[in-house]
């Protein structure tokens, strides 16, 4: 049987949160500012595959035969660079979620990266949708073909070696709301029948 059958969750989050912080008194970290600047990488090397969380507590001052009330919230920034270490295939028609419910407020510019095949020597265009493959386009990447190649002709160095990249113009929603990122392929030349692999895309507010 309980021993406090009774016992309200307010109250038995309050004793909890006491209790764990009796073996915490040694190891607390001095708190941020309500309001101000921080240093997204706090001062440790960038990482493509970071994210920063930041938690945020609240307790008011409670008043007569009034309990304070306490609350929560944490929210995660990730790195705005999405990379494929090992590269990720992409030809003529297909279609890549890049990213599922990003916040794009602010969001003026794209830089893609590939590493070309030895004969994806014809021009690519690769475009960016929200909401699906099929959803609205906000910007488009043109990769221009290698100069002075023909079709067929090998790359001097390896092909995860050489990379391309093209930058685009992002039309931000205005909607205020989180979307889902698409990538979608289109060969200038359909004669082409070697895919594309993708490095990296980075999201830039400038």
């Amino acid at each position: 049987m309980a021993a406090h059958p009774t016992l309200k969750e307010a109250d038995i989050r309050q004793i909890l949160s006491w209790v764990l912080s009796l073996g915490a008194e040694n190891k607390k970290v001095k708190s941020l500012p309500a309001s101000g600047s921080l240093n997204p990488t706090l001062n440790k090397p960038i990482d493509d595959d970071s994210y920063l969380y930041i938690t945020a507590f609240y307790t008011d001052k409670g008043g007569n035969n009034i309990r304070p009330l306490s609350g929560t919230g944490t929210v995660s920034l990730r790195n705005s660079k999405i990379t494929y270490d090992d590269g990720k295939n992409i030809g003529d028609g297909d279609s890549l979620k890049l990213v599922d419910k990003v916040d794009l407020n602010g969001v003026r510019q794209a830089v893609m990266t590939v590493f070309p095949g030895p004969k994806a020597v014809s021009a690519y265009t690769l475009e960016l949708h929200i909401d699906g493959a099929n959803g609205k386009k906000i910007g488009e990447f043109a990769l221009a073909a290698d100069p002075g190649k023909t079709a067929g002709e090998k790359d001097k160095v390896p092909a995860k070696k050489h990379t391309r990249s093209a930058a685009a113009k992002i039309e931000t929603p205005a909607d205020g709301k989180r979307h889902t990122l698409w990538l979608v392929a289109k060969a200038k030349d359909p004669s082409v029948d070697e895919d594309l692999s993708l490095s990296a895309v980075q999201l830039l507010t400038k």
